[in-house]
C-alpha cells in the first residue's frame, strides 16, 4: 500500500514539474492568442518565400526547427496548423473522387459521348491534382510588424 501511494505521489510531483513550451502569437489590441504547442505539425512560410511543414521543436527563445532546418522567429511570414489526419482525409477524398470522375469520363468516351467524357475526365484530373497538392483549409496566421511572437512555458 505504501509503495502504491509513493508511486502515485511521484507521478503527481513529476507532472507538476513538467513544462510544455508553446509558441504564442498575440495581436495588439485584442486578447486573442494563437497557440502552437511544441511537437505539433505546422506549415510555415518564411519571409524569403520558402515553405516547410512538419513537427516543430524549439531551439532557443528565438528559433524553431522543422525537419532539421532552423528558422528564426523573425523570418516567419505565415504559420498554420497542419494536422496529419486532416491531410489524409482531404487528400484521399479528392484523389478518390477525381479517379471516379476520370473513370466515368473514359466510359463516356467509350460509349460515344466524346465531348461530355472529355469534360468529366478533365474535371476529374483537376480534382486529383488538387488532392495531390494536399490542400489545407485551416486558417493561417500572418505575422506582421505589429504582431508579437513569443515562446512561453506552461505548467500542466
Amino acid at each position: 500500500m505504501k509503495s502504491a501511494l509513493l508511486f502515485i505521489g511521484v507521478l503527481f510531483v513529476l507532472n507538476g514539474f513538467s513544462q510544455d513550451k508553446y509558441l504564442g502569437i498575440y495581436q495588439p489590441g485584442t486578447t486573442k492568442e494563437t497557440v502552437f504547442k511544441e511537437n505539433t505539425r505546422i506549415r510555415v512560410k518564411t519571409v524569403e518565400g520558402g515553405k516547410l511543414s512538419g513537427k516543430f521543436h524549439f531551439v532557443d527563445e528565438s528559433q524553431v526547427m522543422i525537419k532539421n532546418i532552423i528558422i528564426p522567429l523573425s523570418s516567419i511570414a505565415e504559420i498554420k496548423h497542419n494536422p496529419l489526419l486532416l491531410n489524409f482525409l482531404v487528400s484521399g477524398t479528392l484523389i478518390v473522387a477525381g479517379g471516379f470522375c476520370v473513370g466515368v469520363g473514359i466510359v463516356a468516351v467509350a460509349w460515344g459521348a466524346v465531348a461530355g467524357g472529355i469534360l468529366v475526365g478533365a474535371g476529374g484530373a483537376a480534382i486529383m491534382y488538387a488532392g495531390i497538392k494536399s490542400p489545407n483549409f485551416l486558417p493561417k496566421t500572418h505575422i506582421t510588424d505589429n504582431i508579437t511572437v513569443k515562446i512561453k512555458n506552461v505548467l500542466q
